[in-house]
């Protein structure tokens, strides 16, 4: 979840009027400098939110239950979390949180170690579970009729997991494949070295939660289960329920499952909290360099700040957004807009229950770096000397006011804050109430924070710098003497059993039916310009979201074309008619807009009381840009950089590769060396007239949904857009490529293999049989339990794969691909073995319950797309500009609901087979 976030959206452009009145372009100024300086927030922010609609419970074993009923979507999220995390490891048990939480769902007494991936699909089911330093969680979302049985499950786990040795033999392999993968993330492995110098040896920070290599030689499962029955107590436990659900009936089937768990042999937690001392900033600097096979740099600066539990959470946010956040941050626009030394920043400020880090990420253009850390340093000292300006704070109010009703739309991202809230102040109301707290955050106590925690003299850093050419030899030879120590641990857990097919799942009743229907745009209309406008009201929460897209944008998206068109649509923000991108950034962001511009087209939301606003300065944006000429040379020394960063990313880089291979002679096929040629020769004629052709009300669809008056809404779109004129261009999309079977290895220095097999399809979208290829892809390829999961559960041989057949299927031919992330030794036979599974679909088709949990799973996809606004705007243009239909979804959970095995086997003896697929490795092979 943490890297860097580009907003960089789907929005609408209009032609721009060649024509305009002097006297028009003197009141557009006036305009946009008046609204700049008169624009005025609200400091108190009105949630709408009845927090009686909260309920507890607390059981005579100290068990809590806490609810939060939403029925905008018709399902039920049930998480449960333990304020246990890798903080009580002590020295030899680390690691034990984190892999404790990989054995969770191995099965009981009662399930089987295949049951619950089995009941998961049954119901249709998402599931999984995390560690963190300060808690462990495992979660089941479901629709709302079929919630019941999780219920059983999680108790059960939470009280009788099983720890079997051949269990946990599976899931070492597992593990070291997640320690592997690790290794090649590398801002994360930036934010561990950050965390180690940060926190001593003996802090509970100190060490990942993930653990070391060296620790899992002497892990066993009865040291496991010792470590389970310690922590795992029903008084650190709570039980987070979120969604369309009956309480009293909740409540009565969560007590009597919960009631029974373990109180005996209670632990003294004060003396694992005596670990968790209070750590006081120190004047030693750590500055560490990381040596990797890239080509461009990557700064991170920290220092220690305090954690959740000090009540600087909404603080530490404002300081995290004056400094790094946005494009109207303090060194965002030093670093990025007035010096042009880095492509990028961020700041974050991981705060832990205990402590905390804050951290600035920066991306330095060539031979920048030490610059940019000039220029931070100056910036920090700048705050704390002359302070913020009270519009910096205001910002941030409005922004935290939008992502508060968002995050009630979702409800994954709700419970997850949900969680770290009431961990750290056992208060459930609390994060209702945080959202209320940043209007009372002062300048002064935000310099204040600044001074005691982010003191510039005293300031941190980690840096990733190329590896020398001379010096790939010594890292391969350090690779293979860990991979030594690889071979020792999964030699001493080694699995001699077979799987455990799945028992208790064939006991429990069959889903219950929930009739569901997929929304409709309220209105559709058609402006005299050409422009089609989709609008949908969805209420309570009183947010929007626009998106604007190409009515081509899935063709653009892959081509080469959209390149060029994606650095056009980027300059957008540099300047309209009448104003600059400081006054456009400082409006949006002022009104706590997220807003973004690329290739596929544009979006914003916001907050509903401020629709009006943001959809006229959306609209200036869009149809009048005036390409400021002093802004061409600095995008595209950030372009250069981005497609630069991609030439360095294994997954990027390898994907390319297997496109370039299907799509050959295709506009889809190009490299990224093709894009640096491209961007070093735009001009800004160019940039004109590619605005002039593509963006115009006839190329493009406007869809909106939020909580809105539909009839003043439809009349302020008609408002603003209908001077926008243009014509309808359309590109002509070559269905396929001339693919060719060939095998390409690409040699960097990883620590894994990115394996990548591929083949061209027939498939379109419209094609007869893409919606039973979906459902093959969900048995074969997709989601726990399907039948690469199946292979990585029974052979340790990797931790992710994946797979799709006609995938990105469009007006344009799909592609069928499966691919894995994983070690060298074993990609020959992952080879092997991936198309036996396919060739096992082919021959001998699917199983009954296969597809009766297809049709489970689809229906829940359908809740998900329909549960936000964002998601539901990008939905309604892309039903629009394929002509599917907005019942097009309903359609097609009808036709999966009626189909047959004999029908999907038929399909999958016709697509399913092992021939003519391409290799693509990237890694530590070839030349």
């Amino acid at each position: 979840m943490n890297v860097f976030i580009f907003f960089k959206n789907k929005i609408l452009f209009i032609l721009l009027i060649l024509l305009i009145l002097s006297i028009f372009l003197l009141s557009l100024l006036k305009a946009c400098t008046v609204k700049e300086r008169d624009l005025k927030i609200k400091t108190k922010v009105e949630t709408n939110m009845k927090i009686n609609g909260i309920k507890k419970v607390v059981l005579d074993n100290g068990f809590t239950i806490l609810m939060f009923k939403n029925t905008q979507t018709p399902k039920v999220l049930m998480q449960i979390a333990y304020d246990i995390g890798s903080w009580v490891e002590k020295s030899g048990e680390r690691g034990l949180a984190h892999l404790i939480e990989h054995m969770i769902f191995k099965g009981t007494d009662k399930l089987a170690e295949g049951d619950i991936d089995s009941i998961a699909r049954k119901y249709g089911a998402d599931f999984n579970a995390f560690t963190s330093n300060d808690m462990t969680s495992y979660y089941f979302e479901v629709d709302k009729n079929n919630w019941e049985p999780f219920v059983d499950i999680l108790a059960d786990c939470m009280q009788n997991a099983k720890f079997d040795p051949e269990h946990l033999a599976s899931e070492f392999k597992a593990v070291m494949q997640e320690l592997h993968m690790r290794n090649d993330r590398y801002v994360s492995i930036m934010v561990e070295e950050a965390f180690k110098n940060i926190f001593p040896a003996n802090h509970p920070y100190h060490t990942p939660v993930i653990g070391y290599k060296q620790d899992l030689v002497n892990i066993s499962a009865n040291k496991l289960k010792e470590f389970y029955k310690k922590y795992y107590r029903p008084e650190r436990a709570t039980l987070f329920v979120v969604g369309d659900i009956d309480e009293d009936k909740f409540i009565s089937v969560a007590s009597s499952a919960f009631k029974n768990l373990n109180v005996e042999n209670k632990h003294d937690f004060a003396k694992d909290q005596e670990a968790m001392f209070e750590l006081i900033p120190s004047t030693t600097v750590s500055n560490t360099t990381m040596y990797e096979d890239v080509k461009t740099e990557q700064m991170g600066f920290y220092w220690l700040i305090p954690g959740l539990r000090s009540k600087t959470k909404e603080l530490a946010s404002v300081v995290e957004s004056v400094i790094g956040t946005g494009e109207g941050s303090r060194l965002y626009k030093r670093l990025v807009e007035q010096e042009k030394v880095a492509s990028n920043i961020a700041a974050f400020s991981y705060q832990m229950m205990g402590a905390g880090l804050f951290l600035i990420l920066v991306e330095p253009l060539n031979g920048n770096a030490q610059t940019c850390k000039k220029f931070v340093i100056e910036e920090i000292e700048n705050i704390i000397k002359n302070g913020i300006k009270k519009t910096e704070l205001t910002k941030v109010v409005k922004t935290r006011e939008r992502e508060h009703f968002q995050n009630m739309q979702d409800i994954a991202s709700f419970t997850y804050e949900w969680i770290s809230s009431y961990i750290a102040t056992k208060d459930e109301h609390d994060i209702f109430a945080s959202v209320n707290r940043y209007a009372k955050i002062t300048p002064d106590k935000v310099v204040d924070f600044i001074k005691d925690y982010l003191d510039p003299f005293f300031i941190n850093q980690v840096t990733l710098l190329p590896l020398p050419e001379d010096k790939k030899e010594s890292w391969v030879k350090l690779k293979n003497k860990s991979e030594e120590l690889d071979k020792l641990i999964l030699d001493s857990h080694k699995r001699t059993t077979e799987l455990e097919a799945p028992k208790y799942v064939n006991k429990l009743a069959n889903p219950k039916k929930l009739e569901f229907e997929f929304p409709k745009p309220d209105r559709e209309i058609i402006l005299e310009n050409g422009l089609t406008v989709l609008i949908h009201e969805n209420k309570p929460w009183p947010i929007f979201s626009l998106s604007c897209q190409f009515k081509q944008a899935s063709f653009l998206s892959e081509s080469k074309e959209g390149v060029l068109l994606d650095f056009m649509m980027n300059y957008l923000m540099e300047g309209s008619v009448g104003c600059s991108k400081h006054d456009n950034v400082n409006f949006f962001e002022n009104l706590g807009a997220l807003y973004g511009f690329n290739l596929v087209g544009g979006s914003i939301s916001g907050l509903s009381k401020d629709l009006p606003e943001l959809l006229n300065r959306f609209a200036l944006v869009l149809t009048k840009p005036d390409f400021p000429v002093a802004s061409l040379e600095k995008l595209k020394e950030i372009f250069k950089d981005i497609y630069s960063r991609k030439n360095d990313s294994q997954k990027d880089l390898g994907v390319r590769i297997l496109k370039n291979i299907i799509y050959k002679d295709h506009p889809y096929s190009w490299t990224f060396d093709d894009a640096l040629e491209i961007i070093k020769n735009i001009d800004i004629k160019k940039l004109q007239e590619l605005h002039k052709k593509y963006v115009t009300p006839k190329n493009m669809i406007l869809s909106i949904v939020g909580s809105f008056d539909l009839g003043l809404i439809e009349q302020e779109i008609k408002n603003i857009f209908k001077n926008w004129q243009g014509k309808e261009y359309f590109v002509d999309e070559p269905q396929s490529g001339n693919f060719s079977v060939q095998n390409v290895d690409y040699f960097m220095l990883r620590d894994q293999v990115l394996f990548l097999l591929g083949r061209s399809s027939n498939v379109n979208l419209y094609h007869a049989d893409y919606i039973p290829l979906k459902v093959l892809d969900f048995i074969a390829f997709n989601s726990l339990g399907s039948r690469l999961y199946q292979l990585r559960e029974q052979t340790g041989l990797f931790y992710t794969a994946f797979g799709m057949f006609a995938a990105k299927a469009s007006r344009v031919n799909g592609f069928d691909y499966m691919g894995s992330i994983l070690n060298l030794e074993n990609v020959k036979k992952t080879e092997k073995l991936f198309l036996n599974v396919i060739e096992e679909v082919g021959k001998n088709g699917i199983k009954p319950e296969e597809l009766a949990a297809s049709r489970q799973n689809y229906l829940k996809e359908l809740i998900d797309l329909a549960a936000t606004n964002e998601v539901l705007a990008t939905v309604y243009n892309i039903l629009k500009s394929f002509d599917l239909g907005f019942d097009y979804y309903d359609k097609v959970l009808r036709q999966v609901q009626n189909m047959q095995v004999q029908d999907l086997n038929l399909i999958a003896a016709k697509y399913f087979n092992s021939q003519n697929f391409a290799k693509v490795c990237v890694g530590r092979v070839g030349k």
